[in-house]
């Protein structure tokens, strides 16, 4: 089985006690968080997560809904660009989330700040310069 090289990563901040500031980037491949190889196994992702209830499509724990909301669906959203498949309305966005009181954010997610980890693609570098990304 071959591997496709990923091009695509989500770029966040992570604490690290042995850094200057405290903080270290991370890249995140949308393989790292859900492997999807072809059409079919997205067709079946998506009809498994479109499921109106949170609590029916993943494990009832903070960990898994804030992972779900700032990794799964954003990673759903590349791999539907990458098989040219059109977003579903019920992945478009995340004001659904964000717009929760905060109440409802601290029960469901542990806290009221969702970081949302879109994959952008790596800029390409020609003959020293950066093109694209």
């Amino acid at each position: 089985m071959s591997r496709e090289r990923d091009d695509h990563f989500a770029f966040e901040l992570q604490d690290n006690p042995k850094s200057k500031t405290g903080k270290s980037p991370k890249m995140t491949a949308p393989s790292s968080i859900i492997r999807i190889p072809d059409r079919e196994e997205l067709r079946l992702q998506l009809k498994h997560y479109s499921r109106p209830f949170i609590k029916h499509q993943l494990p009832d724990n903070q960990f898994a809904r804030k992972t779900y909301v700032e990794k799964v669906r954003p990673a759903l959203r590349y791999y539907c660009q990458k098989f040219g498949i059109n977003v579903p309305d019920w992945l478009k966005d995340e004001r659904y989330f964000e717009n929760l009181p905060d109440k409802e954010k601290l029960d469901m997610f542990g806290t009221l700040e969702l970081k949302i980890a879109e994959f952008k693609p790596l800029p390409k570098f020609v003959g020293g310069q950066a093109q694209g990304g």
